[in-house]
């Protein structure tokens, strides 16, 4: 089936792009489920599973609590406050700086 894509109005053209992503998606999501089945066929004909193969796959991604850092920074005022140095400033850290305290002023 060709479509004259010419002919077609821009709310046509938006249904046909929406309805072409709607299937793309579709269509890559039966390919995914279809790979999947057959390395678990594969995993069980040599007794294996795919949590053996896989083991990354039954853990949480992207969980901070996972791997905890050490503490590189604590607040003078509230010692059990402390920061790894990653990720968005504490505010505590952000007021000690703005109060005139250097950086390694607050280091553990």
């Amino acid at each position: 089936m060709k479509i004259d894509i010419d002919r077609l109005s821009a709310a046509e053209l938006d249904a046909l792009i929406r309805d072409a992503e709607g299937l793309r998606d579709r269509l890559k999501q039966k390919q995914i489920g279809d790979v999947r089945q057959r390395c678990a066929e594969l995993a069980a004909a040599e007794g294996l599973s795919m949590a053996e193969l896989f083991p990354e796959l039954g853990t949480t991604r992207g969980v901070a609590s996972a791997k905890r850092l050490p503490a590189k920074y604590r607040n003078p005022g509230d010692p059990t406050q402390t920061w790894s140095g990653r990720g968005t400033r504490p505010a505590w850290f952000k007021a000690a700086l703005q109060a005139g305290k250097a950086e390694d002023e607050l280091r553990v």
